[in-house]
């Protein structure tokens, strides 16, 4: 049987709700390598990484401009920013 902790009560709870997700920009580059199909984006294409360090680890909504490109994992601390869920 799984004994249940607090912390497994807390991770139980946590909901992804696409419409609450923070934005990713992505520059330009960035944005074609993904309308061809790429998975994943550089950390030097992030424009907005300053407003997602205190989310990284997370679930993100990638954008272009008015483009969405679909939810992704960033982590900051990666040469890899983002990678399509």
């Amino acid at each position: 049987s799984v004994v249940s902790t607090p912390r497994r009560a807390m991770l139980r709870r946590i909901r992804d709700d696409p419409f609450t997700r923070p934005i990713l920009r992505v520059s330009e580059d960035a944005a074609k390598h993904l309308r061809s199909g790429s998975p994943w984006v550089r950390r030097k294409s992030v424009l907005n990484p300053e407003a997602l360090e205190a989310f990284s680890p997370c679930l993100v909504n990638a954008v272009h401009e008015s483009e969405d490109f679909g939810a992704f994992v960033y982590n900051r601390h990666s040469q890899i920013a983002i990678i399509c869920v």
